[in-house]
């Protein structure tokens, strides 16, 4: 991410390369999405080579505009034990997915407390682990969505979001 912002800073955008492997029988829905994915904050440019023995991996590439890179601000927490607490660096959104699974409910539960303290009023958390909800805490499991990526049972997640309030619910 230094580099993208480096990169950013001389004008220069920033290239994301979107594999996906047809073979893996994804939902029509989430063929779209990765037709679009970045269409409104860059550009398709052309994709780094496939490997040989990657052949019916399918590559798409996204070159960023340097305007939305530049905004990017990269934080090195460890959200168990730490936060980022001055108020000009609260979040609207957080997104911890595929990482929260790790931890144990102890962990998980600090996790969501350290979370918490860097969320603004209103803001929200996205994940696909359900996390135990402590009366105390204000963060609130407020919906979530079922997203299947193709037609197997077991291929897909659920994306909860947890919001912040201002009282306990």
């Amino acid at each position: 991410m230094r580099g993208a912002a480096g990169s950013a800073g001389k004008g220069r955008g920033y290239t994301i390369q979107l594999p996906r492997d047809p073979t893996r029988g994804w939902t029509p829905e989430l063929v779209a999405y990765w037709k679009r994915f970045g269409d409104q904050i860059g550009a398709t440019t052309t994709p780094v080579s496939v490997p040989a023995a990657l052949r019916a991996v399918v590559l798409r590439a996204v070159r960023v505009r340097p305007e939305f890179v530049r905004r990017i601000k990269t934080y090195d927490v460890n959200v168990v034990l730490q936060r980022v607490v001055p108020e000009e660096t609260k979040f609207d959104l957080l997104i911890a997915t595929n990482i929260l699974v790790y931890y144990d409910t102890f962990e998980q539960s600090l996790a969501m407390t350290n979370i918490a303290a860097m969320l603004k009023l209103g803001g929200y958390l996205l994940t696909n682990n359900l996390l135990l909800e402590l009366s105390s805490s204000r963060m609130k499991a407020d919906d979530y969505v079922s997203v299947p990526y193709s037609g197997r049972e077991t291929d897909g997640d659920r994306i909860l979001w947890y919001g912040l309030s201002q009282e306990k619910r």
